[in-house]
C-alpha cells in the first residue's frame, strides 16, 4: 500500500470503531500494524482500541509505538535526544535522575501524575516538567522528598534519563488491578477555606463543566451544549459553573430562570501566568459532586478523589472503557453512556433520575 492508502485504511478502521463495528475495525488495525513498515499512529489507535476492552497486556507495546510517529517526533520534548527510561528493571536507575515531561493535554497529565510516587521509589531523583503556569497545581507531589516540579521553558537541571508522563502506565505494565490510586492531589487549604464560605448549606453543591477543547477531533461527540443540561440544572441543588475558555459564552444563552452560579476567579484562570486551575481544584474540593463531559475537569475531580459524573460519547476515550458505570482509573467517577451515537438526552435523563434519587435519599442512593 502507498502512504495514502495506509492513511485511508486507518481512517476506515477508526470509522468502523466509532460506528460500533469493533470486529471490522480490529481486522483493519491488525492488517496495518502487521505490515513490515506500519503506520506508527495505527499502533496508537489499535492500542486505544485494545485498552477500551481491558486488553492491557496486548495494548501497551502498541501504545509505546506512538513515540515514533511524526506528530510526536515534532514535539519539543522529542528534540531532547536524551536516553529514555525503557523498563522497570533497567540497571542503575536508583542512583539516577529521571526527567518526566508532559506530552499530551492537561487531563492526561493529571491522570498519569499518580505514577510519580511510584517512579520516585525507583530513582534517586525525579524532575516532573509540567505545562507553563501549572507548577502550583502539581506542587503537592513535592511532598515526596526526591520529587521536584518545574515548568516548560525553565532551564533544565541535569538528568540521566527521560520519559513522558503518558508512557508511565505502559512502563509499569499496568493492568486493571494494578492502577495506582487516582486521588494524589491536595488542594491549597487557604483557597479551599475561601470557597467553603460560598457553599449552600441547605442543598447539594454541584459543579458543572460542559465544554472541552473545541479543537479536539471529536469535540462534537465529547462536549454537550449547556442548554442540554437543563433537565439536570432544574433539580433542587446548588449549581456552580466550572467552565473556562471554550463554552463560557454559552452562559449568555442560558434561560433566565436557571440558577447556575459563576465566578470570575474560575473563568479567568485560563489567562493566568501562574496557578492555573488552582481555584478550580479548591472549589471542587468543597463540592459534593462534579458533573462534566470528558475534559480536564473530570480528571481534576478524580485526582482530588471527589465524586464526579461524566457523560461520554458512544465510543469513549480508552481510559473510560467500552462499558460499565465505572472505570478502574477513577473509582469516584460514575459514567453515563449513550445508547446511540450523538444522543446526549438519554444519558442526561438517566443523570437527572439518579440526581433526584440522591437528593431524596431514595432507597439509599449515594454518590458517586
Amino acid at each position: 500500500m502507498s502512504a495514502i492508502q495506509l492513511a485511508n485504511t486507518l481512517r476506515r478502521a477508526i470509522s468502523f470503531e466509532y460506528q460500533g463495528k469493533p470486529f471490522e475495525a480490529e481486522q483493519l488495525y491488525r492488517q496495518l500494524v502487521g505490515r513490515r513498515s506500519p503506520l506508527d499512529m495505527a499502533h496508537f489507535m489499535y492500542a486505544q482500541f485494545l485498552l477500551r476492552q481491558r486488553r492491557y497486556g496486548e495494548a501497551w507495546p502498541h501504545f509505546m509505538q506512538r513515540l515514533h510517529d511524526e506528530v510526536y517526533q515534532s514535539k519539543p520534548l522529542a528534540q531532547l535526544k536524551a536516553p529514555t527510561w525503557e523498563t522497570l528493571d533497567q540497571q542503575g536507575i536508583s542512583a539516577q535522575t529521571l526527567l518526566v515531561g508532559c506530552d499530551q493535554g492537561i487531563g492526561d497529565a493529571l491522570m498519569c501524575a499518580r505514577y510519580i510516587p511510584e517512579v520516585a521509589k525507583r530513582f534517586g531523583a525525579v524532575v516532573f516538567m509540567v505545562f507553563k503556569g501549572f507548577r502550583d497545581l502539581f506542587s503537592s507531589l513535592e511532598a515526596i522528598e526526591n520529587v521536584r516540579i518545574i515548568e516548560f521553558e525553565e532551564v533544565l537541571p541535569e538528568f540521566d534519563l527521560y520519559i513522558d508522563v503518558f508512557s508511565l502506565p505502559a512502563i509499569f505494565g499496568t493492568t486493571p488491578e494494578s492502577i495506582p490510586d487516582a486521588a494524589w492531589m491536595t488542594a491549597d487549604p487557604a483557597r479551599v477555606a475561601r470557597w467553603s464560605a460560598v457553599r449552600d448549606p441547605e442543598r447539594l453543591n454541584i459543579g458543572l463543566a460542559w465544554q472541552g477543547n473545541s479543537q479536539h477531533s471529536r469535540d462534537d461527540e465529547r462536549s454537550v451544549p449547556l442548554n442540554d443540561f437543563l433537565p439536570v440544572l432544574n433539580c433542587d441543588a446548588s449549581f456552580t459553573s466550572l467552565q473556562v475558555g471554550d463554552g463560557v459564552a454559552q452562559l449568555e444563552m442560558l434561560d433566565d430562570g436557571v440558577r447556575l452560579k459563576t465566578y470570575d476567579e474560575i473563568i479567568g484562570q485560563i489567562d493566568r501566568t501562574h496557578g492555573k486551575m488552582m481555584e478550580s481544584a479548591a472549589l471542587i474540593s468543597t463540592l459534593d459532586l462534579v458533573i462534566a463531559v470528558d475534559t480536564a475537569v473530570a480528571h481534576l475531580a478524580g485526582a482530588l478523589g471527589k465524586p464526579c459524573w461524566v457523560i461520554l460519547p458512544k465510543v469513549p476515550d480508552w481510559r473510560w472503557m467500552e462499558d460499565g458505570a465505572f472505570s478502574e482509573w477513577y473509582p469516584s467517577t460514575r459514567l453515563f453512556r449513550p445508547e446511540e451515537r450523538y444522543d446526549r438526552m438519554q444519558p442526561i435523563a438517566e443523570m437527572r433520575a439518579r440526581l433526584d434519587a440522591v437528593i431524596a435519599e431514595d432507597a439509599g442512593t449515594t454518590l458517586p
